[in-house]
């Protein structure tokens, strides 16, 4: 029988998860079985944490990363595998699979949020787990411990009593956060690479004298600062003798401007509205990453692309339900909405909603489940069912591609037998839209209804 250690004098949480006692095993029955989940929810974990943890650290081993971090009081662990795979814990076990398994969109968020993992501090220690709280205050407190006894002694004295200049920077850098002056900080940090006189950085820290009396000196070798240089308004008329001189010069100037023009560079911005105006193809570039999925789990991905873990469960339950699967199986509709773009959203769901069978229960899943709207793709869903919505000129650059989005919808949805099904897309061309074509290949009904 293991020998176990006494948790008498440890925190209470230890106490309860069964910490100290070197047995995760058992302190996984507090956490039940792995739960196995598309990526999407373990990145949306994932991004609450970098944006609104506290006690953050980062673990690079390899291939392999992590990060630890505490939210809304409970400490949180993401790993990622070099086989693609990520595992997150927080008050459950959340796996995914393996890359293979991975849409393109979630390995390019999983991309975007390593780089925002990046900005934090970084050890290259073992990971500890959460489900040892203690092990992981004590791993934050030791990270910080060694890297502010690194400041204390770059920021001595050097034998002679001077300091350097890395040692001044840091030694300003700590006072002037904590007194919230990191503007100044900047400024000092570019007179001084300008190589500006002790006159002007003693400027900058006025009110801190002790801070003046330990700037260092300039090296030997430094330049002085360089003054601005005139603009062709001021300079004084060339004389003969400098004509002259200027003479020489002038073919090489002319070379210059004959010289072919490069053509104009194209930033990440651009090329990435020009690429969502192209065509995109349903079948290759939305279906098929989803095939592979669970009958319910394409379908939920692909209608809360930005919406909390919480909501997509909400509507997975909502599609598995044994009433909505017996539901009206006989009536197998689409219909199509023409109606004004300028007219309010929030009317229209309510009009569709009323047409369905079943008006109670989740009306938040209901919706998702039974209106493929466009308008969803521009769309954050909030706690409490709140709503933000992307600006006109966002979602004009990336209409094409939230249509693609709305059609591999809706062929999920209707393979799923999700019944009556409404279509809201303002000002796409209906009737020989692949809409129409798709409902029309899975034997759906299709209607036609003007909503104005």
């Amino acid at each position: 029988m293991a020998h176990r250690v006494s948790v008498k004098e440890e925190d209470a949480e230890d106490e309860v998860m069964l910490l100290e006692c070197n047995d995760e095993s058992e302190a996984l029955t507090v956490l039940g079985d792995a739960t196995p989940v598309p990526p999407g929810v373990v990145l949306d974990k994932l991004s609450a944490m970098l944006s609104t943890g506290r006690a953050r650290l980062r673990f690079a081993s390899g291939r392999s990363w992590g990060v630890n971090g505490v939210v809304f009081n409970t400490w949180t662990s993401f790993r990622y595998d070099p086989d693609g795979s990520c595992r997150l814990v927080d008050s459950a076990d959340w796996r995914t699979g393996t890359r293979e398994d991975w849409a393109a969109s979630e390995l390019q968020q999983l991309a975007d949020l390593r780089k925002k993992a990046h900005c934090l501090p970084c050890t290259a220690s073992a990971q500890p787990s959460v489900l040892r709280p203690r092990q992981c205050r004590r791993m934050v407190f030791q990270f910080h411990r060694e890297c502010f006894k690194k400041k204390r002694a770059a920021a001595k004295p050097k034998a002679g009593g001077e300091m350097t200049i890395a040692a001044f920077l840091a030694v300003v850098k700590e006072r002037l956060r904590g007194a919230g002056e990191m503007p100044t900080y900047v400024k000092l940090l570019t007179s001084m690479k300008n190589n500006a006189g002790k006159g002007e950085i003693t400027k900058l820290l006025a009110g801190h004298p002790d801070l003046v009396s330990k700037i260092p000196a300039p090296k030997a070798g430094a330049k002085p600062q360089e003054k601005p240089r005139a603009t062709p308004a001021t300079l004084p008329a060339a004389t003969p003798t400098a004509a002259a001189a200027a003479a020489p010069t002038a073919p090489a100037a002319a070379r210059e401007k004959k010289a072919p023009q490069q053509p104009p560079s194209i930033s990440k911005t651009d090329a990435g509205t020009a690429r969502a105006r192209e065509a995109v193809d349903v079948e290759s570039a939305v279906l098929a990453p989803l095939r592979s999925l669970a009958p319910f789990a394409g379908l939920v991905r692909l209608a809360i692309r930005r919406g909390r873990p919480t909501q997509r469960l909400r509507l997975l339950r909502y599609l598995q339900s044994p009433s909505r699967a017996g539901a009206g199986a006989e009536r197998r509709e689409v219909f199509l909405l023409r109606r004004d773009p300028s007219a309010e959203f929030g009317q229209v769901v309510e009009a569709m909603r009323a047409r369905l069978p079943e008006l109670g229960g989740d009306s938040f899943a209901q919706r998702l489940a039974h209106i493929c709207a466009v308008a969803d793709y521009f769309t954050t869903f909030e706690l409490d069912e709140q709503e933000t919505h992307d600006p006109a000129e966002a979602q004009q650059a990336n209409i094409l591609e939230a249509r693609a989005w709305n059609e591999g919808r809706l062929q999920l949805a209707m393979e799923a037998g999700v019944q009556p099904l409404f279509v809201d897309d303002p000002g796409a061309p209906l009737e020989q839209s692949g809409y129409a074509k798709r409902a029309k290949a899975l034997g759906y009904r299709i209607n036609f209804e003007s909503m104005h």
